[in-house]
């Protein structure tokens, strides 16, 4: 039987794009890590000096986001994907190329500032094309291919470094890029947007305005900040509580550490996007009280580092709440995309990723710092709290704001503001300012 692309819909080709290029994103960001070792021997270099390397991507990364966001608020925004995935891939490559330390700081804040483009558009997109119904599915698919491409990126890297060298990684990772951005046409992604899902492209000043007026994207911006901090914490010590904790080498510290944690997410998102469509049709707001009950679950189940268990046990509990964040993550941005009118959408979530950076950086550092007084049990254990405390915050928000300001954000999607005109600059005087 011939296939025929064409019979598939635009918005899921769309959407197989964007999974793709999740994928990518997530690969050459977690490249760097996998290789660490090589580069460090190649070059040279002190555990500081990698330590640098690796914190100039994130803080790039979190600096340039709110501006990539508004940028795609007022362009295209497959345009932008499609440019952006081109541009980290040709950086990433260029990495394959570094000469010394100043080189590879200069690739790696180009790569942070090319990938913060990515998320804010892509996401936003996704919220253009497809029914408030299915978006909790459409954005999981995407999520889906951003979590393979972290398990992807660290075992491809790592095992062409062991086999071609570290700079055939980059090489390698960055032409598989290049390569997915010629195909763009193929997917309908980069060229006019569908039939009405452009929408207004308001001045980013009234992006602000319209945001500080909206109490529920401040919650999820606080839980952004809380609950993130013990995902940070988890990626980065977690290989090394195993190593020193159960006495593993290296190598299987490093694969155990990645499968518990990795897997149990990607099953997370599998599920979690269906779940939160269908919590969805039950009420307004439904999904940040589906996101708060994710949280309350997790709360008890980081206590078992305090009574120092058994790997099996270890495994299970970080296991299951891992499963947990992949749940909860299912209904961040669609809950964004209730709250936020379509014309601001990229904007808030690059102010998203800002803070997701902002956890993470702080997140790395006082596991660092309270490693040593408390150990990295009490560490991971204290998780519980911030988890409650999300859970808490979560809930208020749910009962206090949610429903007011999905009523803004419709009424404002409904009928744009006089002056807000298609690819014009005009002021935009936000209904919300007019609600009650």
């Amino acid at each position: 039987m011939k296939l025929r692309l064409i019979s598939v819909p635009e918005r899921w080709r769309v959407t197989a794009f964007l999974f793709f290029a999740g994928a990518f994103n997530y690969c050459d960001r977690s490249a760097f890590s996998a290789v660490m070792g090589p580069v460090r021997k190649d070059m040279g270099l002190t555990d500081v000096q990698l330590g640098t390397v690796s914190a100039l991507f994130l803080w790039t990364y979190g600096m340039s986001a709110p501006f990539a966001g508004n940028l795609a608020d007022r362009m295209s925004r497959g345009r932008i994907v499609v440019l952006s995935l081109a541009l980290w891939s040709l950086f990433a490559a260029l990495t394959g190329f570094a000469n010394g330390l100043l080189a590879l700081c200069f690739l790696q804040i180009s790569v942070g500032v090319c990938e913060s483009f990515f998320n804010p558009a892509a996401f936003a997109l996704l919220a253009d094309i497809h029914r408030p119904s299915i978006l909790g599915r459409a954005m999981s698919v995407v999520s889906l291919g951003c979590q393979l491409g972290t398990i992807a990126g660290g075992a491809s890297a790592g095992w062409i470094a062991e086999h071609y060298g570290w700079r055939m990684s980059f090489r390698a990772l960055g032409a598989g890029g290049i390569a997915l951005a010629l195909c763009a046409p193929l997917f309908r992604i980069g060229g006019p947007t569908p039939a009405g899902a452009s929408p207004p492209k308001p001045p980013a000043i009234d992006a602000i305005r319209y945001l500080i007026r909206v109490p529920s994207f401040h919650i999820i911006l606080v839980k952004q900040l809380l609950a993130e901090i013990p995902t940070w914490i988890f990626f980065a010590w977690f290989p090394l509580y195993l190593l020193e904790t159960f006495h593993m080498n290296p190598g299987r510290a490093g694969f155990d550490s990645a499968a518990i944690l990795q897997v149990s997410v990607v099953f997370g998102a599998i599920a979690g996007g269906w779940i939160s469509d269908v919590v969805a049709r039950t009420g307004v707001g439904r999904r940040m009280l589906a996101l708060a009950f994710c949280y309350l679950v997790s709360a008890p189940i980081t206590l078992v580092f305090l009574e120092k268990p058994g790997f099996a046990v270890v495994a299970a509990a970080v296991a299951a709440s891992s499963l947990l964040r992949g749940l909860a993550q299912a209904n961040e941005r669609p809950i964004m995309c209730e709250i936020v009118p379509r014309c601001f959408r990229a904007t808030a979530f690059g102010l998203w990723s800002t803070c997701a950076a902002a956890s993470g950086s702080i997140g790395i550092f006082l596991a660092g710092v309270l490693k040593r007084g408390f150990g990295l049990d009490t560490v991971f254990a204290s998780s519980s709290a911030l988890f409650l405390v999300t859970c808490v915050i979560l809930f208020f928000g749910y009962k206090r704001f949610m429903p007011r300001d999905t009523a803004r954000a419709t009424a404002f999607d409904l009928k744009p503001p006089q002056g807000s005109r298609e690819g014009g600059s005009g002021s935009v005087s936000s209904p919300a300012g007019r609600s009650r």
